[in-house]
C-alpha cells in the first residue's frame, strides 16, 4: 500500500500466480463492513471479534480486513485475528504499519468498508492451493486519530480524505485453513471500476 495507502507485498514464488491466474467463480458477493467496532475510543474490555470461517478464502479474506481495523485500532500488533486470517509478508507488514502508528501517535478509528469481495483467480504453485481474492475497498475521511486528544490526524504520507482502491489479497491454503499471504492495491474512482 503506498503513501496514502497500506501495502502487502505479494511474495516472490507467488508473483507468478498473479500473472497466470485462472478466473474462478464468485463466493460472497454481498457488501461488507467488517469491522464492526463502535465509536469512541478502545475499552478495557473489548467487543468480542465476529466470526470469519478460515475454510473460505472470501470469509478469511473479510476476517483479515476485520482484524487488522481491530489491531490498528487498539494498536496491538499480536491481535490474535491477525495470525488466525493472516501470515508471512502480509503479517509483517501490518505489524511494521502499528508500530509506525504507535510511534507517531496515531490509530485508526473508523474502518474500511469492503464491497463486493470475490474470488478474481486461483493457482497451485509449489503444490499450495493459492486464491486471489479481490474487493472494493473505501477508507472513510479522517479515519485515523491522535492517540491522545482523540481528533482526527492522518499519519504520515497520507492526506485523511479517504480513498476508495481494488485490493487483491493473495490467499493461501495452509493446514488450519486459509490465511493472506500477499496482495495489492490499485487506487480507483470508484467500485464500479473495479468489477
Amino acid at each position: 500500500m503506498h503513501a496514502k495507502r497500506r501495502a502487502i507485498l505479494v511474495p516472490a514464488p507467488l508473483i507468478a500466480v498473479a500473472l497466470v491466474v485462472v478466473g474462478a467463480g464468485c463466493s460472497g458477493g454481498d457488501d461488507k463492513r467488517v469491522s464492526l467496532g463502535e465509536g469512541g475510543r478502545p475499552s478495557a474490555s473489548a467487543t468480542p471479534s465476529p466470526s470469519f470461517a478460515t475454510n473460505d478464502p472470501v470469509q478469511a479474506f473479510l476476517g483479515w480486513f476485520d482484524a487488522v481495523y481491530r489491531a490498528e485500532r487498539s494498536l496491538d500488533p499480536n491481535h490474535p485475528g491477525l495470525t488466525k486470517y493472516g501470515q508471512g509478508p502480509a503479517l509483517a507488514d501490518i505489524r511494521q504499519r502499528i508500530a509506525s502508528f504507535r510511534a507517531q501517535g496515531v490509530r485508526l478509528d473508523k474502518p474500511d468498508v469492503v464491497k463486493q469481495p470475490r474470488i478474481s483467480g486461483s493457482g497451485r504453485p509449489r503444490g499450495k492451493l493459492v486464491n486471489e481474492v479481490a474487493a472494493c475497498v473505501t477508507e472513510p475521511p479522517d479515519n485515523f486519530v491522535d492517540v491522545k486528544s482523540g481528533r482526527p490526524r492522518a499519519p504520515e504520507g497520507a492526506d485523511g480524505n479517504g480513498l476508495t482502491s481494488k485490493f487483491v489479497g493473495v490467499m493461501v491454503l495452509m493446514a488450519d485453513g486459509w490465511h493472506i499471504d500477499g496482495g495489492h492495491v490499485e487506487d480507483v474512482k470508484s467500485c464500479s471500476a473495479v468489477g
